[in-house]
């Protein structure tokens, strides 16, 4: 069997637990909407569902140190559910973050909790479930499983938790090189736990070093490994129990073009260049195949996207041998390799992503790092703007425009990506801020590094209703952020109930 943790989870909920498959997958059988829309729905309390209320504390004080709050959470869930099963999970509340860098002291721990139980529900409720909600699902019936394969290799074991581990030893036969577990700490893309010791798994027959690498070509894998050095250090990476450390590559002997960093005027620019590129060189190569990696997107919104350009999305269905060119985010490039891939996008504020914690931006690194190394012969990393600071001073990555190796004069420019609605109802937003009330807005990135009280104070005056004083009939409180940018322009009031520093930053949107 050659199978994915995903479709191996499903197959023993199905098999094993008698459990309905249209439950659990990641689109909604009920709602026909994919697992980060309904998250969204369920974090910002949209639809009349408060239980994301629970978080909003802790959002609060993310945010306020300019981290983006929804992902983090969302991968603090991830972790906790690799790390513990339900019936374990209590120990959270002291144990140790490995992995992660932010403090939270146990009384928002335990918000944090009862927010992944809410989580939880939402998916049961709606019929969706996420890839460690599998892992969840299938501890439900752990005791019913039993030794099942004589041998299982693990590749990607980096990404792998500790709960996914413990149900894979549980369904390999003991015996001679009966688990074999194959990683690359370089390549750790998810915020997750693992200990092998925990997962009940014996390195009995030691750890073997692969060190040369044959995909790649000495340029390829030279720029790649540079942006790790150049940007990471190896205390950032947890190796004392994931039998991993960060090895020294030995080069293949194999030579061909260096990789270049080629700037466009903007995003759709970046788009259109990659496209026309690659399609002329599927147009002159009957068997070469290409992959163009958008970074700063969400898989859901690259799935949207490859719909728009008539371009397959490589999502874990797609064999992408059968296509000549795919599209795909950062992190599902992982595991292919193509004749050519081209990353657009690799710009200031999306490597790293503006709402990181410093201390754990090291796996966007990885994400760079292993869709880089996707290209077996020709690399093109993409920005417009200003470049990733990642991929400044390093000698052997030579930059130009893209007008320098492509043409696009005459081409209709392509369309970019859709993000997912930063509002319930979108159809309003014309503007960054009309219609939004300030609770939508401390969920934006307009409120990165706002103090937890200026927070409360929007949330208080901007509360979709609006309040006029009698006397001076002049607002005290306002509908939307719109209204109240408009009346901060010209309303000494209104400038004085915020106060200066929160005034200049709402006007500077």
């Amino acid at each position: 069997d050659v199978l994915s943790m995903f479709d191996l989870s499903q197959r023993m909920i199905v098999g094993v637990g008698n459990g309905d498959i249209r439950f659990f997958g990641e689109l909604s059988d009920r709602l026909n909407e994919d697992i980060d829309k309904v998250f969204r729905e369920f974090y910002r309390c949209w639809l009349n569902n408060n239980s994301g209320k629970v978080l909003q504390r802790i959002h609060k004080i993310l945010i306020s140190h300019s981290i983006d709050a929804e992902s983090y959470i969302r991968e603090e869930f991830d972790w906790i559910r690799s790390a513990l099963f339900p019936n374990e999970r209590e120990s959270y509340l002291d144990i140790a973050r490995t992995g992660r860098k932010f403090p939270l002291q146990k009384d928002i721990r335990t918000e944090i909790l009862e927010g992944l139980r809410l989580w939880e529900k939402k998916m049961k409720d709606v019929g969706i479930t996420d890839y460690l909600g599998l892992t969840t699902a299938v501890h439900e019936f752990t005791h019913d499983l039993g030794p099942v394969y004589d041998h299982i290799l693990v590749d990607e074991s980096q990404d792998f938790g500790t709960t996914e581990l413990s149900i894979i030893q549980k369904i390999t036969k003991l015996g001679p090189n009966s688990l074999f577990l194959c990683g690359d700490v370089a390549q750790s893309v998810l915020p997750k736990h693992r200990s092998l010791s925990k997962a009940n798994i014996e390195l009995n027959g030691g750890r073997e070093r692969i060190m040369k690498n044959y995909r790649n070509t000495r340029q390829i894998l030279d720029v790649a490994y540079k942006i790790l050095l150049n940007n990471l250090s190896e205390d950032q990476f947890s190796v004392a129990d994931g039998g991993l450390e960060i090895l020294d590559p030995q080069y293949a002997n194999r030579s061909l073009n260096e990789p270049l960093l080629l700037e466009a005027s903007s995003l759709q620019e970046e788009l259109t260049y990659a496209k026309k590129m690659m399609e002329e060189l599927c147009i002159h190569n009957a068997n070469h195949n290409g992959c163009i990696v958008i970074a700063g997107y969400k898989i859901s919104e690259i799935k949207e996207y490859s719909k728009v350009i008539k371009i397959p999305v490589l999502d874990g269905n797609l064999d992408p041998l059968n296509e000549p060119l795919v599209v795909s985010d950062l992190e599902q490039a992982k595991g292919y390799e193509f004749d050519t891939v081209v990353i657009v996008n690799c710009t200031k504020g999306i490597l790293p992503a503006d709402g990181i914690h410093e201390d754990e931006v090291y796996r966007s690194a990885c994400q760079l790092y292993v869709s880089m190394t996707r290209a077996k012969n020709d690399l093109y990393l993409s920005f417009h703007g200003t470049p990733s600071p990642w991929l400044e001073n390093i000698e052997s990555l030579t930059r130009a425009n893209w007008s320098d190796v492509e043409s696009i004069l005459g081409a209709n420019l392509v369309l970019v990506p859709t993000r997912l609605d930063e509002v319930y109802d979108p159809d309003d937003a014309f503007d960054a801020l009309i219609g939004m009330t300030g609770e939508e807005f401390i969920y934006t990135k307009y409120a990165f590094g706002l103090t937890v009280d200026h927070q409360n104070k929007i949330t208080e005056l901007v509360d979709g209703k609006g309040l006029i004083s009698s006397p001076k009939r002049e607002n005290v409180k306002w509908r939307d952020m719109r209204s109240l940018s408009i009346d901060l322009d010209k309303n000494p009031n209104a400038r004085s109930l915020l106060g200066t520093t929160l005034t200049e930053r709402i006007l500077n949107i």
